[in-house]
């Protein structure tokens, strides 16, 4: 790779972590004016309807959306706007419908189940935060189609700022004018989905120039000519990855909602998304690494690859001592951050930060499989530990109370990491004894597919 391209993959690089590094920030905000304003049930019944809009909508888009980083690229490698535009078009024939289906069972769920008698906030709020499923669903489908399409920058925006920022500006206003109510909360969320989608589906008539032509071809067939239930097997992989990713992250949020009060699940959550901070890390980190690591596992370089894992560990290790030692510290002020009520999490956010201090050494190797063909086993772990966390969250908390679900959370996340790290060195011991197996070998050029 010559200089040049080394300095425009850097600068890619910062740029999206500059933009989710604004997401991030845009996101906790908008959490803590939920909180402050509104207090701690309130809270709790916004995390409860999060993490159920990002479920259904990850059903009702059926795994398209990654699918489209795909096709979309393919279309974009032959100059081909077009079938890019077909293949966005064949892709909301199914995902228009099945997200309406997903929105409205969330609809009917929030009525008639326990939230819509338990009265307070999360009866006032889930309703209304279920129809957001729809604009939140399609929002990412084009923004991923946008991914593909060779605009990075432009999904990244759509997907982790714009309608956090949408939220917290709508919200914030009503806040200032004293007229922020739980009710308001899910209405704002759907303006706020409902106007990002509108801004993604204009970048991308204006990115695949579809001014003359329509921003996409509705029709019955798929780019490739074949029928739409084809391109549903295509997608199919696909949609049981984002569907494990999206249960593992939101699992234990959506068991605490059927199980705790909403004081309960504010608290959990306000937790869980101050200690996620050291997460973001984990990601952050990785964004580089990973692609590097699979390079080097393609060309045989297992020594290089072994060189990579354990520089990138230790440095995070020297950088994980302070990280919680500061969160030590200030526990009682992070969380303070969030309102008085809040206060009494200190304890926890310590227990849940240590865990993801934990994770911030050895989250690489979960992300290593994935790049190094073990996508299979990382997928086998994922789906387990979604299991294991819901199971393990409702035991801990009718045994142990809110305590008990921080640390089944937490040890959830430490013990997939730990099975990953187990899972990645056997890969490389079976690929340093049999290197026909590995990805890329035996062929000129470097990386393959097996």
């Amino acid at each position: 790779m010559s200089p040049a391209a080394r300095m425009a993959d850097a600068l890619a690089i910062a740029r999206a972590g500059l933009i989710q590094a604004a997401g991030i920030a845009t996101a906790f905000a908008a959490h803590l004016l939920v909180a402050r304003t509104l207090g701690i049930e309130a809270q709790g019944a916004f995390q409860v309807g999060l993490g159920w809009i990002i479920v259904l909508a990850t059903v009702g888009r059926l795994g398209l959306e990654q699918l489209a980083v795909r096709e979309v690229a393919a279309a974009h490698a032959n100059g081909n706007p077009g079938a890019a535009r077909r293949y966005l078009g064949s892709a909301f024939n199914l995902a228009v419908p099945a997200l309406a289906v997903a929105a409205a069972c969330g609809l009917v769920a929030s009525l008639v189940g326990p939230a819509g008698s338990a009265g307070g906030a999360l009866s006032a709020m889930l309703p209304v935060m279920m129809l957001a499923v729809v604009p939140a669903g399609l929002t990412l489908l084009v923004a991923e189609a946008l991914r593909g399409w060779q605009q990075p920058a432009a999904s990244a925006l759509l997907q982790y700022v714009l309608p956090w920022f949408l939220l917290l500006a709508l919200a914030g206003t009503l806040a200032l004018a004293g007229r922020l109510t739980p009710g308001a909360i899910g209405w704002l969320l759907l303006a706020a989905n409902g106007l990002a989608f509108v801004a993604a589906f204009g970048l991308w008539r204006r990115a695949t120039g579809a001014a003359a032509g329509g921003a996409m071809a509705v029709r019955r067939d798929d780019p490739g000519g074949r029928p739409l239930r084809a391109m549903l097997l295509r997608a199919a992989p696909f949609f049981g990855a984002a569907l494990a990713f999206a249960l593992f992250g939101w699992v234990d949020v959506i068991v605490l909602g059927l199980l705790a009060s909403a004081a309960d699940v504010g608290l959990f959550g306000a937790v869980l998304r101050t200690g996620g901070l050291i997460g973001n890390l984990v990601i952050a980190a990785n964004i580089p690494v990973a692609p590097r690591i699979a390079r080097a596992y393609a060309a045989g370089a297992l020594a290089d690859v072994r060189a990579i894992v354990h520089r990138n560990a230790g440095l995070l290790a020297l950088l994980a001592g302070p990280v919680m030692v500061l969160v030590w510290l200030l526990a009682e002020r992070l969380m303070g951050l969030w309102g008085e009520p809040f206060r009494a999490g200190a304890p926890l956010l310590v227990v849940y930060a240590a865990f993801q201090t934990v994770n911030l050494v050895v989250g690489l190797f979960f992300y290593a499989n994935l790049v190094t063909g073990g996508e299979r086993v990382a997928m086998l772990l994922l789906s387990g530990a979604v299991l294991a966390k819901g199971l393990g969250v409702a035991a801990g908390y009718l045994a142990f109370g809110i305590d008990g679900a921080v640390w089944a959370s937490g040890l959830a996340l430490l013990v997939l990491n730990g099975a990953a790290l187990v899972a990645f060195r056997a890969r490389l011991s079976k690929s340093a004894a049999a290197p026909e197996a590995r990805p890329g070998a035996g062929r000129s050029g470097g990386a393959g597919t097996s």
